[in-house]
């Protein structure tokens, strides 16, 4: 498929912005546990990811990451 004039303007194209929700989304278990790691000094895995929100670093890390993927998914 040849790029056209619309799809060369536009910012992210859509297969960057699919490829970004999904290294994200995988990448966000373990991001969590090596931030919780790090800010706890001690190496503790929650039971569920939704265990992380009131934990800190991590938790502002979790809403972060959850606010950006909301707002890829809104765009796309």
């Amino acid at each position: 498929m040849q790029p056209t004039t619309e799809n060369q303007n536009q910012v992210i194209s859509y297969l960057n912005l699919r490829t970004l929700i999904g290294v994200l989304g995988l990448t966000l278990p373990f991001i969590l546990v090596i931030v919780d790691s790090v800010s706890r000094h001690g190496f503790h895995i929650e039971f569920s990811i939704s265990d992380y929100y009131d934990n800190g670093t991590a938790g502002d890390i979790l809403e972060g990451v959850l606010f950006v993927l909301g707002f890829f998914l809104f765009s796309y």
